[in-house]
């Protein structure tokens, strides 16, 4: 599948062309695809921050199954105020994908910039190092827990052969704490 196979199809997902639909169902739905490109790319600018996160995978299945739960209240409530008379599977779909994309950009957004920082900056052991392109991800073993890091080449040069890292936890607002900062 090519490229152009994919932004078609893409397209053809996105597209409100169905003549049995109403004029405010499409303008409904066309809200909702807005908000799915908004909400996609607020994700692709967030997601450095939730992946900073000690357990990023807890936070995207909490949010994402709050950003779910929302997505099927507003349905309903659209429903009952006559907003919208009939949902296609492929309607819930974008509704509920903008939703949960939206919701779960919004709590890793809110939980960095309203957290609490330590000021002490505590010393753990890297068990692993890997590189890639530009990147160097570290392993890092924190009281018997495994964290990945992802520091730049420049941060790596400072690094030189010292097996500890020392990282500043910050206390996000929601409750998920993260790397403020680190130094070799």
């Amino acid at each position: 599948m090519s490229f152009l196979d994919g932004l078609d199809f893409i397209t053809e997902f996105l597209s409100i062309r169905n003549d049995k639909i109403s004029k405010k169902n499409r303008l409904i739905i066309s809200l909702f695809v807005l908000i799915l490109c908004i909400g996609a790319l607020f994700f692709l600018f967030t997601v450095k921050l939730i992946f900073n996160l000690f357990h990023p995978v807890f936070f995207l299945l909490q949010f994402g199954l709050i950003g779910f739960i929302i997505s099927i209240g507003l349905i309903i409530v659209m429903y009952k105020i006559n907003w919208i008379e009939q949902i296609s599977s492929k309607d819930f779909l974008i509704i509920s994908i903008a939703t949960c994309l939206s919701v779960v950009s919004l709590a890793g957004m809110f939980n960095y910039k309203y957290s609490i920082k330590s000021l002490e900056y505590k010393s753990y052991f890297i068990v692993r190092i890997d590189k890639e392109v530009d990147l160097y991800k570290l392993t890092v073993d924190k009281n018997g827990q495994l964290i990945k890091l992802e520091i730049s080449s420049e941060s790596a040069k400072q690094m030189n052969l010292n097996p500890y890292i020392k990282m500043q936890e910050a206390k996000g607002f929601l409750g998920y704490n993260y790397v403020g900062d680190f130094s070799f």
